[in-house]
């Protein structure tokens, strides 16, 4: 089968063009800053939310996105959905180090997440950006460079 070509523009004026993040809106202080935003990979976008515990939010940059599979990992699942795909490590000057073990992931447990990218909606939503992502992931050949800002 052939893969369909990469969408470039974003689903809705505003929203951030395919393989792009971008974050609407922070709020907390500290540690506990909590980014909410949206994503579009494969031609759609999608809200997630990013930090509110741990370490905080993702920071800005470029990330190489691989490795999706499926989870029943504690935080990664909701609505009987559950993903994971890896995200590069990045140096985190808020953090004094480089950020590890960051993915995508459902908005699991409470809302927020350690630092990875947690994206919201229900079940079905979820499932659609699964397939989203593996369209994107395939294309790339195995991975595909993401824009955080």
């Amino acid at each position: 089968p052939t893969t369909p070509p990469t969408p470039t523009t974003p689903t809705r004026p505003g929203d951030p063009a395919d393989k792009t993040a971008h974050f609407d809106t922070i709020t907390g202080s500290g540690a506990s800053k909590m980014a909410t935003g949206r994503i579009t990979v494969n031609g759609h976008t999608y809200t997630f939310k990013s930090g509110g515990h741990g370490r905080g939010y993702l920071p800005a940059g470029d990330y190489t996105v691989s490795n999706l599979q499926n989870t029943r990992q504690a935080g990664m699942v909701k609505d009987g959905v559950g993903f994971k795909a890896f995200l590069s490590d990045k140096y985190d000057s808020r953090a004094g180090g480089t950020r590890t073990e960051l993915r995508i992931h459902p908005d699991g447990g409470s809302a927020g997440t350690n630092g990875c990218m947690g994206i919201e909606g229900n079940a079905a939503t979820l499932r659609q950006f699964q397939r989203d992502l593996a369209a994107e992931i395939a294309r790339g050949g195995g991975h595909f460079t993401l824009h955080v800002g």
